[in-house]
């Protein structure tokens, strides 16, 4: 129950920094500085996704039962196979991340920025470890350890960036973010320095023996890319950095809710894995956070009409402002609520899925997922004007919200 209070607790600063720091950047940074935070994100998440081979997804599954057996060793192996491979795959992606730099830099910039772009390629191999670290921490259900090393990095990282960037400018905000994230896998480290072992220590032929039992989990992951980046991946191809601005903000605020959901929801279906054998124990937990998710459900209702209400009432002016200088932030404003909402409708039946649904249905989860997702993205941008591409961040979540509710009632019967 502690380790719950204290998760809420961190949960509520990290939301109101995370909050403080977008509101910050919409009335201080124009939309062309903003775009470059964008892109960073861009190639971070593309080196996460496929530095990945998905291997932490089995741990997180595992770990707990294999601490109760008692077998530490496969543990260990487990650990440092999944940080080999985000240094192997990272060797194939980084000359993509090279091409996807020079063409932004050159189409979108006027030949600007190449320098730092490039920083951005090699400093994303932090982004990918400190994923895999933090996965595997929440493999040994540490989600406060966890939600704790990711909130100090964040805040130091954002105070210290807004800061400097109010005397030097965007650059030294992205580059505090990258000295943070030194920080924040120094801390995970240390965390675990029981489980890590040497990740050289593999060979090329253990890891692909090991990918024949794990590869539907490496190709989930894989197709959950066209959810976390792709949708950004073409905006920033296709569209304005202006447009990509408002396009990545709407994303992050998004995000906001995302990770609260998932860091309150997962720490306690997680707990359930336990029950894998016992149904009745199993439902009962199925139940319980249930009701829990129908109580998030109404405080996200009671908060987006108090921010509509401040919208209105009290700040219209600064609103009408904002839509002027981020290109279609009011449409954009609108589908972030609706897609906030589903996503506290959703989180629940999406880490039920995560954690106890077999890896064959989980693959053909995903393959739905990326199915509909591309469809629609792909409709929307070349089919309706450029201010719909907005409808996107509620429609995709209306996906997720159908196809993980259909699994998560296939898997508990």
């Amino acid at each position: 129950m502690s380790q719950w209070i204290y998760l809420i607790f961190l949960q509520s600063i990290n939301l109101g920094l995370s909050v403080f720091v977008n509101i910050y950047f919409l009335y201080k940074v124009n939309p062309i500085e903003y775009s470059l935070i964008a892109i960073y994100a861009i190639i971070a998440s593309i080196t996460s996704v496929f530095t990945s081979l998905n291997i932490e997804t089995f741990c997180i599954r595992n770990f707990l039962f294999f601490l109760k057996k008692g077998n530490k060793k496969r543990i260990k192996y487990y650990f440092g196979l999944s940080l080999y491979s985000r240094f192997l795959t990272f060797s194939v992606v980084f000359p993509f991340l090279l091409i996807y730099s020079y063409y932004i830099s050159e189409e979108k910039y006027d030949g600007k920025y190449i320098y730092l772009f490039i920083l951005f390629c090699i400093s994303s191999l932090l982004s990918g470890l400190n994923e895999s670290f933090r996965l595997l921490t929440l493999a040994f259900n540490k989600y406060a350890i966890a939600s704790f090393i990711d909130t100090i990095s964040s805040t130091l990282a954002k105070c210290v960036g807004i800061f400097l960037m109010v005397s030097y400018g965007i650059k030294v905000y992205i580059l505090s973010i990258i000295i943070f994230s030194v920080f924040s896998l120094i801390c995970y480290i240390i965390v675990n320095k029981e489980w890590i072992i040497n990740p050289f220590c593999f060979s090329f032929r253990a890891l692909r023996g090991e990918l024949k039992e794990l590869k539907t989990f490496t190709y989930s992951g894989y197709l959950r890319f066209i959810n976390s980046t792709l949708d950004q991946l073409i905006v920033s191809i296709v569209l304005s950095p202006s447009i990509l601005s408002t396009y990545s903000l709407s994303r992050n605020v998004l995000a906001i809710a995302d990770t609260t959901m998932s860091n309150l929801i997962d720490y306690k279906v997680q707990k359930l894995v336990k029950y894998k054998n016992n149904r009745l124990s199993l439902i009962k937990g199925i139940h319980q956070l249930v009701d829990f998710q129908k109580l998030l459900s109404l405080t996200a209702v009671i908060s987006l009409v108090l921010v509509i209400v401040f919208i209105i009432f009290i700040n219209k002016s600064g609103f009408l402002i904002l839509n002027i200088k981020y290109p279609y932030f009011y449409f954009s404003f609108i589908f972030v609520c609706i897609g906030s909402f589903i996503i506290v409708n959703y989180k629940l039946y999406q880490s039920f899925a995560g954690m106890f649904i077999s890896s064959t249905l989980l693959l053909k989860l995903d393959i739905q997922r990326g199915l509909l997702y591309l469809l629609s993205f792909l409709s929307i941008t070349f089919f309706l004007q450029e201010r719909w591409i907005f409808l996107y961040i509620a429609f995709y979540n209306a996906i997720d919200f159908i196809i993980y509710k259909k699994y998560f009632i296939m898997g508990i019967k």
